[in-house]
């Protein structure tokens, strides 16, 4: 598996006669004690095993336990705030 800054990454794409049928882009990383953290585009989810179109993408980060909800809500609204334009950006192209 390809490594980008110490990101490991995997791309399976099936195609037929050039044209992409669906595809899945998977970046992760080891953070120690089983966990990692994960970036994945997806063309398409699996429901009842068939795949259906369904473009996403999903971001997974390991966290410290948050004792207090109301500042988990407030972190993840800063986050939103802060970070998700440039996101959108990337994935609305």
């Amino acid at each position: 598996m390809p490594d980008y800054n110490g990101w490991r990454y995997e791309a399976r794409v099936e195609s037929e006669n050039d044209l992409i049928l669906w595809y899945s882009v998977a970046f992760c990383r080891s953070r120690g004690g089983g966990w990692y953290d994960e970036v994945r585009h997806d063309s398409h989810d699996r429901v009842k095993g068939r795949r259906g179109m369904a473009p996403h993408f999903h971001m997974k980060m390991r966290s410290a336990l948050k004792e207090d909800g109301r500042r988990a809500i407030q972190e993840i609204k800063d986050l939103i705030a802060s970070h998700l334009p440039g996101i959108a950006e990337v994935i609305e192209q």
